[in-house]
């Protein structure tokens, strides 16, 4: 049975610059052979010249072999060998050069969401490129932008949550633990029972740094130093302090407080107030002198006047014992109700019983009294006193020195 023009060439057989094949079809000789899968184009011009029959193999579907001038299916008019269908061989990928500049970028700058972002985009774009080419031009540079990208973004995203957690209580672990103002609260609706009386310690850190204790609930003391048409009427200047003063500029600290009018409205300068306050942070101001000074700025949640504490109560009068050579000996306890080391100065007035007649007067002094701690001590009289005499503390004054 003689060969039909369909069978008249053999695999690996080159006509006119054209090979057969394994699978059946004519590509340029002079091209590599394509990836597995992959079906060349088949020539079908019918002005190919024809062949003899006589060898095994597969023929044009035409019955024509191809000619100098014959193009492949789909290719027109184009000098350059023509590649299989579907079959690009680009020399560059910029999407994937881009995508692993951006992936760079957000690893670096992790805090920087849009390069990180632009790094998975353009690498999605990149490696969709390169499984259309072969070789895959631009697939490791894709991966490498995607992962630098990922990386990057997820890095910057557990930094940022680090920084908006991070606090006073983590930055200093000394600190002390005050309420805090949920934000939005109104003033007038809080309970005054979450606030947390500070003590000297705790309030020499605040007024140190303000700015980390924002938002927490105090209770503290303030001397009213300013109160006018400058301040407002829903602000003024005090010294405040973690102790009830006992005296006038016991308290050192400047202090801005603010609040509503209506809880402002009988204070005046010159109180000493037991304030419930939220820290806000700081304020810097031009001073008379010149220069500027900063100070804490509270707002202000409710104020009692309590006025000056009395000390009278930290002293415990004792009985008297007449001396030798004349004169009185009165035994005194003397009891530290600060937070602070104290220094303690008692006027002691002997009286007569009536109060009419003053007999005379002592003092007595208990130094570098600890918290709650108590000393006794003796305020002596010089003065030959009646057995009747009354014995009145006249005065208490106490000293963190």
């Amino acid at each position: 049975m003689t060969d039909s023009p369909q069978n008249s060439y053999r695999v690996g057989d080159v006509v006119n610059g054209w090979r057969l094949a394994p699978d059946g079809t004519w590509v340029p000789a002079s091209s590599p052979p394509p990836p597995p899968g992959v079906i060349q184009g088949v020539p079908t011009s019918t002005e190919a010249m024809n062949h003899d029959t006589g060898h095994a193999g597969a023929a044009w579907p035409s019955g024509n072999a191809p000619s100098a001038t014959t193009e492949p299916y789909g290719w027109t008019g184009q000098s350059a060998a023509p590649s299989p269908s579907g079959w690009t061989t680009p020399t560059k990928n910029t999407p994937a050069t881009l995508s692993l500049t951006a992936g760079i970028i957000a690893a670096l700058a992790n805090l920087f969401f849009l390069p990180g972002i632009a790094a998975i985009v353009l690498g999605i774009v990149g490696l969709r490129r390169a499984s259309r080419s072969t070789p895959a031009v631009g697939r490791t540079r894709s991966i490498l932008g995607i992962v630098l990208a990922v990386v990057g973004t997820v890095s910057g995203v557990l930094l940022l949550v680090a920084i908006l957690d991070d606090s006073p209580d983590a930055a200093s672990p000394d600190r002390t633990t005050v309420g805090t103002s949920p934000e939005g609260e109104s003033m007038q609706d809080m309970d005054l029972s979450a606030f947390t009386a500070v003590d000297a310690a705790a309030w020499a850190q605040i007024a140190k740094d303000p700015e980390g204790y924002v938002g927490d609930k105090i209770v503290l003391y303030a001397e009213v130093t300013q109160f006018d048409a400058a301040t407002g009427s829903d602000s003024f200047r005090a010294s405040t302090g973690a102790e009830q003063p006992s005296a006038p500029f016991e308290l050192d600290v400047n202090t801005l407080l603010s609040g509503d009018s209506s809880v402002l409205t009988d204070v005046t300068v010159g109180d000493v107030l037991k304030v419930h306050a939220i820290v806000e942070g700081a304020t810097t101001y031009d001073t008379v002198m010149g220069g500027g000074m900063t100070a804490p700025v509270l707002k202000v949640a409710a104020v009692e006047d309590v006025g000056f504490k009395d000390l009278s109560g930290d002293v415990a009068l004792g009985a008297p014992v007449a001396q030798e050579y004349g004169g009185v000996a009165l035994a005194l306890t003397v009891t530290n109700s600060s937070t602070v080391q104290m220094t303690y100065s008692v006027e002691i007035v002997a009286e007569s019983p009536d109060g009419t007649v003053q007999l005379g007067t002592a003092s007595a002094y208990a130094e570098n009294l600890g918290p709650s701690q108590s000393a006794a001590v003796t305020a002596d009289f010089y003065e030959d006193l009646p057995p009747d005499a009354v014995f009145r503390i006249a005065s208490v004054d106490r000293f963190d020195y």
